[in-house]
């Protein structure tokens, strides 16, 4: 999937993309981490399929502000929020960019930005390796709960 960098902006700034979204708590995630992200990749692919822009994610419920656990298709590593800046990336916003998968992971403790983003692979790809992009999403989302976790037992 390509889509001009112009037209992806707009798209994002407009609010022209489909959101997706399960709710779990983080002990229920822990028990189905990879049935859940693979099921986060299929609600995903089902978007971006059809040629939607499209953000899918898992709210893990915590005790305190809940960990946002999302895909989203972008033309660089940049979460949605993020889109006035993608134009800094690029000479040339007429030209088409291939629609890469952002994992992003959003919790106070990830890091001092409270956002950790990276990027997996195209849609293209995604679409295609569902199985293997599965495993690869579900290890590093629990490396990164692991993560999340150490930081916030060292806070006190």
């Amino acid at each position: 999937m390509r889509i001009a960098v112009n037209d992806f902006i707009e798209k994002i700034t407009n609010e022209n993309y489909k959101i997706n979204q399960v709710e779990a708590t983080k002990s229920d995630f822990n028990k189905k981490a990879h049935k859940m992200v693979e099921q986060m990749i299929s609600n995903f692919n089902e978007l971006t399929d059809a040629g939607q822009l499209a953000q899918s994610r898992i709210l893990l419920k915590t005790k305190s502000d809940p960990i946002i656990i999302s895909l989203e298709s972008g033309v660089v590593n940049l979460p949605f929020e993020n889109v006035k800046q993608v134009d800094n990336f690029f000479d040339e916003l007429e030209d088409a960019a291939e629609v890469v998968v952002n994992l992003i992971v959003k919790d106070p403790n990830i890091n001092a930005s409270g956002l950790r983003i990276d990027q997996i692979c195209t849609a293209a790809e995604l679409s295609q390796g569902v199985q293997e992009y599965s495993k690869q999403i579900t290890s590093r989302v629990q490396e990164l709960l692991e993560t999340i976790a150490d930081n916030k037992a060292a806070e006190k």
